[in-house]
């Protein structure tokens, strides 16, 4: 279904790390979401998608009909939404994620 599609909507609260924000990047979608949906390490605002204030409807609405406006920008997003998933593959989240393990288990 993301393939398919162009925009993610992700109107989160509170996330960690949400890998489906990478994961609709890494199949072209630009990516919609809010300050909350902890995916500073790829989405950069107006670069490779479009981050709001959580709890703001008409900022994400205006974002979409941009998106829907403007094909140029729409595919320039994409491209750099997908260039950005890229380099972040699984491996690099697995490494990422051993070493907070093992900075855990080093506080002990």
């Amino acid at each position: 279904l993301m393939r398919a599609s162009d925009v993610f909507l992700f109107p989160t609260l509170f996330e960690g790390m949400a890998l489906v924000v990478l994961e609709a990047m890494s199949q072209g979608c630009v990516v919609v979401t809010t300050a909350c949906a902890g995916a500073d390490a790829v989405l950069v605002d107006g670069t490779n998608g479009f981050v709001v204030e959580p709890r703001t409807v008409e900022p994400m609405v205006e974002h979409v009909r941009r998106l829907h406006a403007d094909p140029v920008l729409r595919r320039r997003l994409r491209d750099a939404a997908r260039a950005a998933a890229a380099a972040r593959p699984w491996s690099r989240y697995r490494d990422e994620l051993r070493g907070v393990v093992a900075g855990l288990e080093g506080a002990r």
